[in-house]
Parts: structure tokens; C-alpha cells; sequence
């Protein structure tokens, strides 16, 4: 009898342990989402409070949570606010700039500005397509009032562009490029679109603003930096450029420049005409010049002498540029064949894939991504922000706010904690 009921209490117990486990493990979920008010530190992460982003915002995230626990767990994280059209964020200009600043939270005061930073402007060509709401929380973090910023927004982009028109007119060093293109994915416009940027950057007076450095974005890209860590990292290149790229072309990347390509009509899934291009059974020319093709990223860190010297002064830069109108993915060759010229302003006079511009996850490279793979590359999620803020690269890619807003929410609450930190050291 006493071994029945030994028995019957050890199975009740365990029924009662595994309740308990079920509920205490289901609450610490649900942490994740409610409202807090609780302050913690870590080592490589400290305040917690959630700085409200947009007038949308709806609860405040644990982000330390997220960092310490994103690896352990296989959970999909809601949308902490409801991601605005553009048509919002044309709207919420129309109430007056200092409502898309507060909102935002721009910084526009010199005071918290270092002398360094002052003395050491940074130019941005940023191209974006779709999702003016994301475009203005990655223009809010990395914006500084001694910087200037240059942005192109696909033909396409009706509503995206007159939307950034609006809020851009807030800004004295925020501007559209004078020349747009329609971009088709992997073609010479992609290219064109970012050089019509870099052109306008260019021709500012040096009296004006006299950046000696270009950083290239696209609307899905964040940072991992401050603009004072990006300063100090940019004064360590010396004056020369920081393209990464490779000589080992595979297969794949030959084809690429092997044949003609077309820009041609198509129908989409969904009935829609769209444009997209298409290889030919035309074999492509050599390039000018006897130039070696190279394979670089399509963003990276220029000199103000290189681009010029690329735009307005080298012959062999713009027969380059006419040799690649009908070759995919031009914007992944051109720059690093420049770049290896002897003659090359700032040239980098090495080879490597090695980066600080922008960290990526690659899908050929076995890398695990929380979020989802677009174009063989990771959509981060919650669960890829404890690696990002490890990086010590100044730009991530890709980041997409109606998928998964946590990545952006808490990369910029480290970012501005990293900012209180910087202030109280100048003290």
C-alpha cells in the first residue's frame, strides 16, 4: 500500500513539475512582448527602454531579452508597431518637420557633435525602391547634421518619391538626385542610379561640404556604427578606397560578362507587365583597355578624388562604363576594375573579399538566418541581432520592417546607448 501511494505522489508530482514548466516557460515568452519598465545591464547591451521609433508604436521590447535568448529560441516575433504606408509618412510631413524630427528622432543639435566628427563629414548615396517608412528609420540612425545625403528613388516609385520629397525638404544636407532611373534588378541602371548620386555629391562646392568620403546604401541596409566609430574607422583607411571583391570568378559570375544581355517585357505571376533582363546568344566583347574583369560588392567606401576622377576625368572609366550597358549585374564588376588600375586615385592596391563596409549573411557560406533568404542572402530576424551587433562592420544587409521589425528597433537602442556612452566619455 505504501508503495502505491510512494507511487501515485511521485506520478502526481511529475504531472504537477511539467504543469509548472509549461506556464512558466509560455510567460516567458510572452516577456518578449509585454509592456516593461524594467532596467538591466549586460556587458555588450545596457538600457532597456524602447525609444518609440514612429507614431504607430505599440509596445515596449525587452531588447536585452532578444539579445541574451534570440539563439535558444525558435520563436516568431510579432510586429511591435504597424508598419506605415507611404502615403503616412508623406502625411505625417504635412503636420510639420518638427513632427517627422520628434518622431523620428533626429539628431539636429551640433552640441552633441565631437570636433572629429565636425571636421570629418561623410557623404551617403542611398537607393531605394519600395517602403518610405523603413527608408527614414535607417536615414534617422545614421543621420548627422555635418554629413550630407543623397537619395535616389526608383522611376517606378511614385508614391515612395513624393513621399521622401516631403520629408527630404526637411533637411538642408538631404536631397534628391536630379536624375532618376528605372531600375531593373541586375541591370546598368542599378549602376547609373547609384553614379547619378555620386555625381551630385561630387559637384557640391568643397566650401560647401568637403566630405572625403562616400558610403553607398540601399534602402534595406542599417548600421552597426555610430557616425563618430564610422569617422574614426574611415580616418584608419588613409585616403584610399575599401572595395572588396575577388579575381576567382566562378561560373557563374563569367556569364555574367560572357554574353549580351537585353532588357525585355515580361509578365509576372500576378498578370503585371514588368522588365527584367535577359541573356542573349550574343557573346560580349573584351573589355577596354585590356582590363582584367573582377567581381566586387555593389556597396562599398569610395574617395572623393576616385569617384571624381571615375565621373568627370578618366577616359578608361567611361569606356568601361559603356562597355558594361549590356552586361548584368554591372555594378558588381565596375568598381573594383577601376579601382585596380595603377592610375586610380586611392586605389586600395589589394585584392580581397574582406570588408568593414557591410556585413551580410550569405546562404553558399552554411550560415543559419532567423528571418528568410532573398536573393541568397539572409532577411535578418530577432535572432540574427546578437551577431549584428558583434560586427565591426558599419553596415548590415538586409533588413525588412514588415517581416520582422525587432532587428531594427534594437540595433538602434544599442546604437544610441552607444551614443549616451560617447557623450559621457567627452565629458
Amino acid at each position: 500500500m505504501k508503495k502505491f501511494m510512494l507511487t501515485v505522489l511521485l506520478g502526481l508530482s511529475f504531472w504537477v513539475c511539467f504543469v509548472c514548466f509549461f506556464f512558466s516557460r509560455k510567460y516567458f515568452l510572452e516577456t518578449f512582448y509585454q509592456t516593461t519598465t524594467n532596467k538591466a545591464e549586460d556587458a555588450n547591451f545596457t538600457g532597456l527602454h524602447q525609444h518609440e521609433l514612429d507614431p504607430g508604436f505599440k509596445d515596449k521590447v525587452v531588447c536585452l531579452s532578444v539579445l541574451k535568448h534570440s539563439h535558444n529560441l525558435n520563436v516568431t516575433f510579432p510586429k511591435i508597431y504597424d508598419i506605415t504606408s507611404d502615403y503616412d509618412v508623406k502625411n505625417l510631413s504635412s503636420k510639420g518637420c518638427n513632427h517627422v524630427i520628434d518622431t523620428y528622432d533626429f539628431e539636429m543639435d551640433f552640441k552633441h557633435i565631437t570636433k572629429e566628427e565636425r571636421d570629418f563629414p561623410i557623404a551617403y548615396s542611398i537607393l531605394a525602391h519600395q517602403n518610405a517608412h523603413q527608408l527614414m528609420l535607417l536615414l534617422s540612425a545614421i543621420y548627422a547634421p555635418q554629413n550630407v545625403y543623397c537619395i535616389h528613388i526608383d522611376l517606378k516609385s511614385t508614391s515612395m518619391f513624393e513621399a521622401v520629397k516631403e520629408t527630404a525638404s526637411c533637411f538642408s544636407n538631404v536631397f534628391l538626385a536630379t536624375k532618376r532611373e528605372d531600375v531593373v534588378y541586375a541591370g546598368f541602371s542599378r549602376l547609373q542610379a547609384d553614379i547619378n548620386c555620386m555625381e551630385d555629391l561630387v559637384n557640391i562646392p568643397v566650401g560647401l561640404n568637403n566630405w572625403t568620403y562616400l558610403i553607398n546604401l540601399c534602402g534595406q541596409d542599417y548600421p552597426l556604427q555610430t557616425n563618430l566609430e564610422a569617422v574614426k574607422m574611415l580616418t584608419e583607411f588613409n585616403g584610399r578606397n575599401v572595395i572588396a571583391g575577388t579575381d576567382q570568378l566562378t561560373w557563374v559570375t563569367v556569364q555574367r560578362t560572357k554574353w549580351i544581355y537585353r532588357v525585355e517585357n515580361y509578365t509576372n505571376e500576378d498578370g503585371k507587365q514588368e522588365r527584367k533582363m535577359f541573356q542573349t546568344k550574343e557573346l560580349k566583347s573584351a573589355p577596354p583597355f585590356n582590363m582584367t574583369i573582377l567581381k566586387n560588392l555593389a556597396y562599398n567606401v569610395y574617395t572623393r578624388r576616385f569617384l571624381r576622377w571615375v565621373i568627370f576625368e578618366s577616359e578608361k572609366a567611361k569606356a568601361l562604363l559603356e562597355w558594361s550597358r549590356d552586361t548584368l549585374t554591372p555594378d558588381e564588376h565596375y568598381w573594383l576594375m577601376l579601382d585596380a588600375l595603377e592610375e586610380a586615385p586611392g586605389r586600395s592596391g589589394r585584392i580581397s573579399w574582406s570588408s568593414p563596409a557591410k556585413y551580410v549573411k550569405w546562404k553558399s557560406l552554411k550560415n543559419d538566418c532567423s528571418g528568410y533568404w532573398r536573393h541568397s542572402s539572409c532577411v535578418f530576424g530577432a535572432g540574427d541581432v546578437n551577431q549584428l551587433i558583434r560586427s565591426r562592420s558599419l553596415f548590415a544587409n538586409k533588413f525588412d520592417v514588415k517581416h520582422d521589425s525587432l532587428p531594427i528597433t534594437c540595433l538602434r537602442e544599442h546604437l544610441d546607448n552607444k551614443k549616451r556612452k560617447e557623450r559621457l566619455e567627452i565629458q
